[in-house]
């Protein structure tokens, strides 16, 4: 857990932070989130902020796949 971030946060609200929520990002580097569909996916993009410059993929994606989703197909 960033220090930075978390020793803002006291430990009883941790739960409801949009951190810990999924809301905000933390620890992402060359990378930030584009959107979040719940039980689904992630989508990522560069972060123009990283201070090593821009990442050389334009998006990733990162889909959750359940085990009953295979026997479903």
């Amino acid at each position: 857990m960033p220090k930075h971030i978390f020793s803002t946060i006291p430990v009883a609200e941790w739960e409801k932070s949009d951190y810990v929520r999924g809301n905000k990002g933390v620890g992402l580097g060359p990378f930030k989130i584009e959107s979040i569909t719940p039980g689904e996916s992630v989508t990522l993009v560069p972060n123009e902020h990283y201070y090593k410059g821009r990442a050389k993929l334009d998006k990733v994606v990162m889909e959750l796949f359940l085990q009953i989703q295979l026997f479903l197909k």
